[in-house]
């Protein structure tokens, strides 16, 4: 008995430390939170009937309507879905791919900061769609980690497309003091902008940069 409960030991050990052996094999796309759930597989969650992996699997085949009911429940599994939205972001030739990735961090929110590299580089994606959907993600994360994004969202201001500029406005708003060094091209865009919403956007940001910026001000002082 003692030599079974040694193999049994043994192979526990070697399936954590290979990674997962389910839905997916681990690769450099992987969050620190994939295969948790593997060092008890026969308890693997289900939601709706099926495991994150088997919602991630019906991507390729989903009509695009039915992408956001895959996005939902994927973010309903938490950080341990965010391997299958970094998989999906790093999509070169399937845009509605990429939309499903960031549309999964956004939904998951706080907790999604292992993907911030990911929805960064698709801020400079060549379709509009993309790059609204990252920014808009960025947005969802918790302002501690926001810096990261803050430096891709800044030159969204001034995208060509008015969607675009306004989830980069908002997210610049919610990134809080970190967003400080875009507060003059805010500005400029709060009164100068062509479409009303943008400008809205930006001068909510202005006033949530600013704020926030004095309170870090004393706060830190204060720590001095």
């Amino acid at each position: 008995m003692r030599t079974v409960s040694m193999l049994a030991t043994l192979a526990a050990l070697l399936l954590v430390v290979s990674g997962c052996a389910h839905e997916h094999e681990c690769g450099p796309s992987c969050c620190a939170h994939c295969c948790e759930y593997f060092q008890a597989p026969d308890r693997e969650p289900e939601i709706g009937g099926m495991t994150a992996g088997q919602w991630a699997a019906r991507a390729s085949t989903a009509e695009h309507e039915n992408r956001q009911e895959i996005a939902v429940n994927l973010a309903r599994f938490g950080p341990s879905a965010l391997c299958y939205a970094r998989e999906f972001m790093a999509s070169t030739d399937d845009t509605g791919a990429r939309y499903l990735g960031c549309e999964v961090v956004r939904l998951i929110g706080p907790g999604g900061q292992d993907a911030i590299p990911d929805l960064a580089r698709l801020c400079g994606d060549h379709e509009p769609s993309i790059r609204g959907a990252a920014a808009r993600a960025l947005g969802a994360q918790e302002r501690h980690y926001a810096q990261a994004g803050v430096a891709a969202l800044g030159p969204l201001i001034d995208d060509e497309v008015w969607s675009v500029r306004y989830h980069a406005a908002e997210s610049l708003g919610a990134a809080g003091y970190e967003g400080h060094g875009w507060v003059g091209r805010l500005e400029h865009r709060s009164h100068h902008d062509s479409d009303i919403r943008v400008r809205r956007a930006c001068a909510n940001a202005v006033v949530s940069i600013t704020t926030d910026w004095m309170v870090h001000r004393r706060l830190t002082h204060a720590g001095n």
